[in-house]
């Protein structure tokens, strides 16, 4: 059997570190499911419920609903703290996708499946700033160096194991029925993050702090920030590789629907599909990106 010491060597990781580096693991890993099946099963009812040429009218309104939900969460962040945050954001998840399942499940309404495709944006952000944010607050630089991919693992392992299965558990029951895992990953993770933020409260607390600017000083605009030559440079830099991975995602999405008829072998290629790049950097992630970025 594996000893305490030698799992640490193994994964890199010091003494002390165990219970935040373990709490973080098992949300991700608990996130990496409920994302793999929504993420699987909202693709397929999308694809099935629609032509192609609603693929970008997605995208827009994913575009939309990200920055409405990201204006909310900004509206929030200065009147709530970190931890309220958190709690309220897994919460609102949990909620939002619910509705959404069961009236799909319920009335098989295009609707449903066009929000649920969308909604997956929604999704990303929201977990993206939580559980991101708490390693940011827990770790300090040099152990975020060391430790950021691998609790970042938990969710790739997951998100492979999820892929692979929804080939197997489609051939037993219909690939809608599948979000009902979702949803009980969500209620997961917002249990975890009860956990989470009761054990580190004091770490995740925000203080607010006053501002040293002048009364009359106010903050710059995004046209007045672009008028910096390095900012404009970054900003491009930024944009550049979104432009072409839409443009790859939409032929993806685009040749998938016109290979595979039906709701049970587009889940079956997605499933493969994912599932095999999802252990790929699942490896890459554990094993390789912590110790090379500690090193350089």
């Amino acid at each position: 059997m594996i000893s305490g010491e030698a799992l640490r060597r193994l994964f890199n990781i010091h003494k002390g570190e165990e219970k935040p580096v373990g709490l973080l693991v098992s949300y991700s890993f608990v996130m990496g499911i409920a994302y793999a099946f929504l993420f699987t099963i909202s693709t397929t009812l999308f694809l099935n419920d629609f032509k192609v040429g609603m693929i970008p009218y997605a995208y827009m309104a994913g575009g939309v609903l990200s920055y409405l939900v990201w204006v909310l969460y900004a509206f929030f962040e200065k009147r709530a703290g970190f931890p309220l945050r958190l709690k309220t954001g897994t919460l609102f998840l949990l909620i939002t996708l619910s509705a959404l399942v069961f009236g799909y499940l319920f009335t098989a309404s295009k609707v449903f499946a066009f929000l649920l495709f969308v909604w997956v944006n929604v999704f990303l952000f929201i977990n993206g700033v939580g559980f991101w944010g708490i390693a940011s607050k827990l770790f300090n630089l040099q152990q975020g160096k060391r430790l950021f991919g691998l609790v970042g693992s938990g969710e790739i392992f997951a998100k492979a194991i999820s892929f692979l299965s929804v080939p197997v558990l489609v051939k037993y029951t219909p690939a809608k029925n599948l979000l009902y895992v979702c949803i009980a990953g969500l209620l997961l993770c917002h249990l975890l993050m009860t956990r989470i933020i009761a054990h580190f409260r004091d770490k995740l607390e925000v203080k607010k702090t006053v501002g040293t600017a002048g009364e009359g000083e106010k903050g710059k605009g995004f046209l007045e920030i672009l008028k910096n030559r390095y900012l404009l440079y970054m900003f491009i830099l930024a944009m550049l590789p979104l432009f072409a991975a839409y443009f790859v995602d939409f032929i993806f999405l685009d040749q998938t629907k016109l290979q595979f008829k039906n709701a049970k072998l587009v889940s079956t290629f997605l499933g493969y599909f994912f599932g095999f790049m999802a252990v790929s950097e699942f490896v890459l992630k554990t094993f390789i990106s912590g110790r090379l970025i500690t090193r350089y």
